[in-house]
């Protein structure tokens, strides 16, 4: 049976943001942020109270532009504009605006209606078998094989070395290391998922041992994430993991504080991580740690994208080739050795000649690709297409939040768990997340392939009547 009906939530936020969308054209760059924050906020507060502690994908969005963008744009918006100037910074203020309205509008449009459906995911009561243990082990192995020996390089001399290391693979490297990434994205919740997704975990009071005894699991994999010093995979990881366990178990108010604590040990660590990567263990012994402000997350996103708006409306835009690029990708560069560079490696190059390796890279917000391709006008329509593929998401988390009992057990938590952490970063940067979402889905199919119902014996009608003569037999006696 299926009933349509008007979502107060996501009408009130289509109309929130539609107002900040034509708000924005009338007022000036630090306003237009303050604006979108706000607008971001109240989005986040509006689904919490739908459904508490069930985060959606575009209440993972929201936050992830409050932490990655506004706290840079505001923070370092005087560094900003002495690199970039008043007038690049001001551009690409509005476009990052207006186009994460666009993006929030177009999403909760899509949502407008909720489908209520109660039969939905009633064909997905399945369990993971032996074969799925050995498909996790041997994607932990092939992870390992490709990431160890890139962390020890990172702990040894630095991530720079680490980054011409990865850019010089063999075609049989470049293959063990697509796997790698493969595996990564999918390993922390499909491992968290195998160990509680079981009936006596599911909707149980959620308890600091069984956090404990997560991160313990997933310890050897975040440890290693560590050493390689890539922020976002690490973050990527263990959002996927909380994600799982606010999904499995029943989270309550006093477990408020035990989030804030693993927040900021978390932030503590990627700080960490940013202050001492380049200089490898050198810099890990003799140096300090930075002071952890608001600006920690920072990943300098804003700043090169207001370089693409002095650069770019010069240069001309690139007409798509951006966008192929992303399918190109996936081609080893020994195979094609002249494979076209993505937007942001050859950008740095450009941008400051000398300053950057050849093979280093850097984000530039959600909205670089379309910008870079088709301008300001068409590259805010453009982003609204990220709009309708978040917006497909949120319809498919909430099919699968509807459901109190089946889709708790349910596989597809999985891929809710590993995209979170993805929608979460994919406000640095499209392609990266484009990519890894690819992975994901890919993967997730790996391991959803090796489930299987449970098998139920059924009791015939001569069983059941053998089983009353056994027991009346045994009565007389």
């Amino acid at each position: 049976m299926r009933t349509r009906m008007l979502s107060p939530q996501y009408t009130s936020i289509c109309i929130i943001f539609l107002l900040n969308f034509i708000g924005c054209y009338f007022l000036d760059d630090t306003y237009e942020y303050i604006l979108t924050g706000a607008a971001a906020l109240i989005t986040i507060i509006i689904l919490f109270t739908k459904t508490p502690f069930n985060i959606r994908p575009l209440q993972a969005w929201c936050i992830g532009f409050i932490v990655i963008v506004l706290s840079e744009a505001l923070y370092n918006r005087t560094k900003i504009i002495y690199v970039a100037g008043l007038s690049a910074y001001e551009s690409a203020s509005l476009f990052i605006c207006l186009s994460f309205s666009f993006i929030c509008f177009v999403t909760s449009f899509l949502n407008l209606f909720d489908v209520n459906d109660s039969i939905r995911n009633a064909d997905e009561d399945l369990r993971p078998t032996n074969i799925t243990y050995v498909m996790l082990s041997i994607m932990y192995g092939i992870y390992f094989i490709y990431a160890i020996p890139l962390a020890f390089t990172t702990f040894k001399y630095g991530r720079l070395d680490t980054l011409a290391v990865e850019t010089s693979h063999s075609t049989l490297e470049a293959i063990v290391a697509g796997l790698g990434g493969l595996a990564s994205s999918i390993l922390p919740a499909a491992t968290i998922y195998v160990l509680f997704a079981k009936k006596e975990y599911i909707n149980q009071p959620l308890k600091f041992n069984y956090i404990l005894r997560a991160m313990l699991f997933v310890s050897p994999l975040i440890i290693t994430q560590f050493f390689l010093g890539v922020r976002s995979v690490i973050v990527t990881t263990v959002l996927s993991m909380v994600f799982m366990v606010l999904k499995i178990f029943s989270v309550r108010i006093s477990n408020v504080p035990q989030f804030i604590a693993l927040a900021g040990v978390l932030l503590f660590i990627t700080n960490f991580m940013k202050n001492s990567r380049v200089g490898g263990e050198a810099a890990i012994v003799s140096g300090t740690v930075q002071g952890i402000d608001i600006s920690s997350f920072s990943e300098g996103v804003v700043q090169s994208f207001s370089q693409m708006h002095n650069y770019f409306p010069l240069a001309g835009f690139e007409q798509g080739k951006e966008h192929l690029t992303l399918l190109l990708f996936w081609i080893p560069k020994t195979l094609w050795p002249e494979k076209p560079p993505q937007l942001e490696n050859w950008f740095p190059q450009v941008i400051d000649p000398g300053f950057f390796s050849s093979f280093h890279s850097t984000a530039a917000t959600f909205g670089a690709t379309a910008y870079a391709d088709f301008g300001f006008s068409w590259g805010l329509i453009v982003c609204g297409l990220q709009g309708i593929l978040l917006g497909l998401l949120e319809a498919r988390t909430n099919s699968y939040l509807k459901i109190s009992k089946i889709a708790q057990i349910s596989p597809n938590i999985i891929i809710y768990a590993s995209a979170m952490g993805t929608v979460f970063y994919s406000i640095r940067q499209f392609n990266s997340v484009f990519i890894t979402t690819i992975s994901i889905l890919f993967a997730y199919l790996l391991i959803r392939s090796t489930f299987k119902k449970p098998h139920v014996v059924k009791t015939t009608v001569t069983d059941a009547r053998s089983v009353k003569e056994i027991m009346r037999f045994t009565s007389q006696k």
